[in-house]
């Protein structure tokens, strides 16, 4: 008895198989299978093809210009400019990197608090020591400490870093969480 609650199912399943592989031809592209798309490019009666991408708004009657296909669909090249990597920051941020030379300046733990309803903003400016004023900063790491990726807060260089003797880091946490940071500096000594 339990076959025949079954059959239903397995014949929708198998009419949509057969209808697929026989009739893919005539069927719109959003219904067919993905081995059976047009690929780009294809002549077409001696005529080469090229894709257009149509945007959802307005029945897709208006192509995309490339700029917007590439802010849809890619990633720009970030400009690396002090303060302007990305605009909010990145949830994990890493700059620069490491060599034999390199000795550990800092490992500190920012911590603050969430603010019912609030977005909690800070700066903190690293090292603090004079003594650490002797090292060049040779890579920055500021990893975020949240379990869950929709908790975490963004982070930014807006002065100093790489090469510099010391760093200024923005930390932005999203509203109604607090900062979880721990934030690392490596460099080498120079006289």
């Amino acid at each position: 008895m339990q076959s025949l609650k079954m059959l239903p199912a397995c014949v929708c399943f198998l009419s949509l198989l057969v209808t697929s592989s026989t009739a893919a031809a005539n069927l719109p592209q959003h219904l067919r299978g993905n081995n059976e798309q047009d690929k780009v490019g294809d002549d077409i009666a001696g005529v080469k093809t090229e894709p257009e991408i149509l945007h959802f708004i307005n029945g897709g009657e208006e192509k995309l210009t490339p700029n917007e296909v590439e802010d849809l669909f890619g990633s720009k090249a970030q400009d690396v400019k002090v303060g302007e990597w990305k605009q909010d920051g990145v949830h994990t941020l890493t700059v620069g990197y490491t060599t034999y030379q390199d000795k550990v300046l800092l490992q500190q733990y920012v911590y603050k608090p969430y603010r019912f309803g609030r977005i909690v903003e800070h700066n903190e400016s690293f090292p603090y020591s004079t003594t650490s004023q002797r090292f060049v900063i040779s890579y920055v790491e500021a990893y975020d400490l949240h379990k869950d990726s929709s908790k975490a807060g963004y982070v930014k260089i807006i002065k100093g870093g790489v090469g510099n003797r010391n760093v200024t880091l923005h930390f932005k946490s999203k509203r109604n969480h607090g900062l979880k940071y721990l934030v690392g500096l490596w460099g080498r000594y120079v006289n």
